[in-house]
């Protein structure tokens, strides 16, 4: 048997191929060029690409792309051919919805990662969320994937996902049952614009931040990371200068009204331990009208702890903490003159952890009006503080050398407390990723235990093929420069073990050896409304247009996520017949789908279905229309709507009414093509009607065009013939 043999590749001076060397021709080879590597590789009927699954969009994943594509030349015969997937519409993750909207350079990244989004070697499923085997899927609006589907048709799975699970204060009093406590993760999506999912949390969206600015007067962080910092820093900015950022036009709105005139950032721990930077603490102090105030006892000790000989040398980053303590003493020494003439303030306290949270008195309020105000949720009034100490070493202990920044912090006892006024608790404490088998947690570090990127199982073994990075794989601490080091790391680990591993134990999906990675296609439910690179561009093309507008980076689609359940009008876009907006008619979703209603829109349930069928009357149309067809763009199956069968009038029997015992219709989702005009789609959308099938969801937008209808599978094979239908599957997910 004749044995495939490496190509020989000879290359000029230009990127044209000029040579090709076999030894031995047994079958057809293409050469190929890699852009990322600016190297040839070759293929050949034989040998499958290697197919590589990265479940994540943001930075951790793309950044792991890269890194892939960019070894391509160390596996010359095997092109790698990578699919990430990503739950959003929208890619770029905490680098899109996390970097603060004034921080415009840190996105720069996404440069990069668009590059990664054109290579050739590269698929990206958006609105696609990967799940586990136990997991509940989205129940419309969303295509999913389970893990166990992607391990077994793709050779090496990376999990990129980010670790998306708030943590909270343990249930301390007050916590859950008083209003206008959140996380830190709320508000920042909030002013992000991150638009909820089925399966997040639908207070994380700019529609559920809840609280109302105006009167809002102090504000408690707790924690002392850089979303601490940014938070404030948005809080108590000029609102002329966010306006000139991608910040969400509802936060601005809100911060426009805002009268937050006090922010306090308290930590548990001392000026050594904090966790943000001298940048973003830089950038606090430098607000125009602010006066800093800054414990100054945790200060001086924290000052004289670093002067010792070789304390700094014992800290990771020693420099960059003595310079961060600096920047903190120089504004701790701000005169008092300085600070009388600040219209607001910020105050970093330390050493104190809350213990309880309590309500603000309650408005006085009549008998009558006693059942109203019981109904209305106590907001928080004060929190209720416990002072620390540093657990330093004492004298006796013969311990080794600490590094000061690792120390830990303990409520002095017995019990010292106080209490501070507010009006606003954020909780600012990291997040802890959500794990599924045969991920494992790692409950020191808050993480999927893996070892170098490796998965290691419940049972301690490195589960073969199945990777993590990012804060997955590290917990939710770093910047986006320690995530790239660390995507770059793994993605060498993955190569390792493929150059590792003979070619007989690399696995060869069943049924897919002589598929290319354009032919493949993965196993997904609701396929129908992912996002492929295509649209994302239509999308971030149109948000950049409106941002020219207005003179501001992008405007951003905040409601992307919920285009396919909202009922009003998400965008609008310019095109030659005028301005057309892109509507979603959800008929009947609200019956469908109860659940829908509370968390992606602001509409009230409907009462009874407002689709048509032989007894109610036909759903608005998306546009007003006449029902002429365009004679210049005639539909294939366009005939006149006086033709043919007629619903009957309400209260009357149609002789064309089904009998009970007649053929039942079944749940379909029919996909039309991207390039269909507005009028072909009414059109076609009435057609539907006249042969009685019942629309239950519309869609009409620059990420998916059809319709979820309920129709007798007899009707069908005309619709499926028609030329403007991309595809028509039963949907599963969707019931009368």
């Amino acid at each position: 048997m004749d044995r495939p043999v490496s190509t020989i590749i000879r290359r000029a001076t230009t990127t044209t191929l000029t040579t090709r060397l076999q030894t031995r021709p047994t079958h057809k080879t293409k050469a190929q060029f890699n852009r990322a590597s600016r190297s040839y590789y070759s293929t050949n009927g034989r040998t499958p690409p290697i197919r590589v699954a990265i479940c994540g969009g943001g930075p951790a994943g793309f950044y792991a792309a890269k890194a892939l594509l960019s070894q391509q030349s160390l596996i010359p015969t095997r092109p790698i051919s990578i699919d990430l997937f990503e739950a959003l519409p929208t890619p770029y993750g905490l680098s899109r919805y996390g970097v603060a909207p004034d921080h415009p350079e840190v996105k720069n990244c996404e440069h990069k990662f668009d590059q990664v989004g054109r290579h050739p070697q590269f698929r990206y499923f958006g609105n696609t969320i990967v799940l586990g085997d136990q997991q509940e899927g989205p129940s419309w609006g969303q295509a999913s994937v389970r893990l166990s589907t992607l391990r077994a048709q793709y050779d090496l799975v990376l999990l990129a996902y980010g670790a998306g699970e708030e943590r909270s204060l343990g249930g301390l009093e007050g916590e859950d049952s008083l209003a206008n406590i959140l996380s830190a993760r709320t508000i920042v999506g909030w002013y992000n614009g991150y638009p909820s999912t089925p399966l997040t949390n639908p207070t994380i969206t700019h529609k559920k931040f809840g609280v109302d600015l105006s009167k809002i007067d102090t504000v408690t962080i707790i924690g002392m990371g850089n979303v601490s910092l940014d938070i404030a820093r948005i809080l108590l900015s000029e609102v002329d200068v966010l306006r000139r950022t991608d910040i969400s036009d509802e936060a601005l709105s809100e911060l426009a009204r805002s009268r937050v005139r006090h922010v306090e950032i308290v930590g548990r721990r001392g000026p050594l331990q904090t966790a943000f930077t001298t940048r973003e603490l830089r950038e606090l102090v430098r607000l125009p009208d602010l006066a800093m105030r800054i414990d100054s006892p945790p200060l001086v000790e924290a000052a004289a702890r670093i002067a010792e000989p070789g304390a700094l040398a014992r800290m990771p980053n020693g420099r960059l903490t003595k310079r961060l303590l600096e920047v903190m003493l120089a504004a701790a020494k701000q005169p008092p003159s300085s600070s009388s003439a600040a219209t607001r303030t910020c105050s970093l306290r330390f050493l104190q952890s809350p213990i309880a949270f309590h309500g603000a008195p309650l408005p006085p309020s009549s008998s009558d009006d006693d059942n109203e105000s019981t109904s209305v949720p106590q907001k928080v009034g004060s929190v209720q503080w416990a002072l620390n100490r540093l657990e330093y070493p004492t004298d006796s202990q013969t311990l080794p050398p600490l590094d000061y920044s690792a120390i830990k912090a303990r409520p002095i006892m017995p019990l010292v407390t106080h209490s501070s006024p507010t009006d606003l608790v954020l909780k600012s404490l990291g997040s802890v990723p959500l794990l599924f088998p045969p991920l494992s947690p790692d409950p020191s570090h808050s993480r999927a235990r893996n070892v170098a990127g490796r998965v290691v199982g419940a049972d301690n073994q490195i589960i073969p093929g199945l990777y993590v990075t990012g804060w997955l794989s590290t917990g939710s601490k770093g910047v986006i420069g320690d995530t790239m080091s660390g995507s770059t790391t793994v993605s060498q680990t993955m190569i390792s073990d493929i150059l590792s591993t003979s070619s007989a134990s690399i696995p060869t999906r069943a049924g897919m050896e002589s598929l290319s990675g354009e032919d493949f296609q993965p196993t997904l439910e609701g396929k129908q409304f992912g996002v492929d690179w295509q649209r994302w561009r239509l999308i971030d093309e149109f948000e950049r247009e409106r941002g020219r507008a207005t003179d501001r980076p992008r405007v951003k689609c905040s409601g992307l996520q919920q285009i396919h359940q909202h009922p009003e009008p998400i965008m609008s876009v310019n095109n030659s017949q005028g301005e057309e907006e892109l509507h979603l008619s959800n008929s009947q979703s609200t019956d469908a789908h109860p659940h829908l209603t509370s968390a992606f829109t602001d509409s009230q349930p409907k009462t009874e279905s407002s689709t048509t069928s032989s007894s109610s009357p036909r759903p608005e149309p998306l546009h007003q229309h006449t029902n002429d067809p365009d004679p210049s763009n005639p539909h294939p199956l366009a005939s006149d709507p006086n033709e043919g069968p007629k619903p009957a009038a309400p209260g009357t029997h149609s002789s064309e009414s089904p009998e009970p015992d007649q053929e039942p219709k079944i749940d379909y989702i029919i996909t039309l093509k991207q390039d269909t005009t507005k009028e072909q789609y009414e059109l076609y959308k009435q057609q539907l009607i006249d042969q009685g099938a019942q629309i239950k969801h519309e869609y009409f937008s620059i990420i998916l065009k059809g319709y979820a209808v309920s129709l007798k599978p007899s009707k069908l094979q005309s619709f499926q013939q028609d030329p403007l239908v991309k595809d028509v599957e039963m949907d599963q997910k969707v019931h009368i």
